[in-house]
């Protein structure tokens, strides 16, 4: 009876020290978002100067809430993140200028459409944390209308795969 205690206890010591071992330490996710892209406004004359859009309001195409990480109406944001579809080649903005919202939520001022094209690149981070997806060959495309406010695009880094590198200049 004393033999078969100690074999038990020992299968037990086992089956823990198994289970310890076999358990991944990424039970919580701590760093498993998908990047978003970074933008900084610049002066279209002095193009070393950032300068900030008056009243910059940004909503994407088919949205009703601007992208609240640019600080919506602000005169005073000259760089922030967009968030770019994961599940896309593409994302469009709106990006307005001197925009205003009325009280049935129509906006209005100088709207210019911006296209972003892309290839995803997803990537298993951790069984907590799933998958992220990093964008490459970062493409903008400006849909020219008769006021444009955006004058010019530069993409620094055509690949997105943190939130602190600057990867596109917008030049108005």
């Amino acid at each position: 009876m004393h033999v078969i205690k100690r074999l038990f206890l020992k299968g037990v010591a086992l089956l823990g020290i198994w289970l310890f071992v076999g358990c991944e330490k990424d039970d919580i996710c701590i760093a498993g978002d998908t990047p978003k892209m970074r933008i900084s406004f610049f002066s279209a004359s002095e193009e070393t100067k950032e300068k900030a859009p008056s009243q910059l309001l940004v909503v994407g195409k088919d949205k009703t809430t601007p992208v609240p990480t640019l600080s919506p109406g602000s005169s005073s944001v000259t760089s922030g993140l967009i968030p770019l579809k994961p599940n896309a080649s593409e994302t469009e903005f709106y990006m307005v200028t001197n925009a205003s919202i009325d009280s049935e939520g129509v906006v209005s001022g100088n709207i210019d459409a911006l296209i972003f094209t892309y290839n995803t690149s997803p990537k298993f981070i951790s069984k907590a944390c799933g998958y992220i997806v990093n964008y490459e060959n970062l493409i903008p495309v400006l849909t020219p209308d008769s006021d444009n406010w955006i004058k010019r695009i530069e993409v620094i880094t055509p690949t997105i795969s943190n939130e602190t590198d600057l990867h596109v200049k917008i030049y108005h």
